[in-house]
């Protein structure tokens, strides 16, 4: 889950997680960026958030929280890759 706190209007979306070396992107093993879908910039686009933008993202399974930025918006929708470790 990626979560953005924007006041009275706010960013939350429930993603399938996968490390970044499936896409090819393993240099982004060692980061604190994600790579999301197109539809969650243009989400925060209609929300006017400012730029750099922090999230949290968190495995309610796993009961893990942590918080990173976003590197690139290409994932295949419903898709979210990230550093897994």
């Amino acid at each position: 889950m990626a979560t953005r706190n924007l006041g009275d209007s706010s960013f939350e979306q429930c993603y399938r997680c996968y490390p970044v070396s499936f896409i090819d992107k393993s240099h982004l093993e060692k980061g604190d960026e994600i790579i999301m879908p197109p539809s969650a910039v243009d989400r925060l686009a209609s929300l006017n958030v400012e730029y750099r933008m922090l999230f949290e993202s968190s495995n309610d399974f796993a009961g893990q929280i942590t918080h990173c930025g976003v590197l690139e918006f290409i994932a295949d929708e419903g898709l979210m890759f990230c550093h897994i470790g």
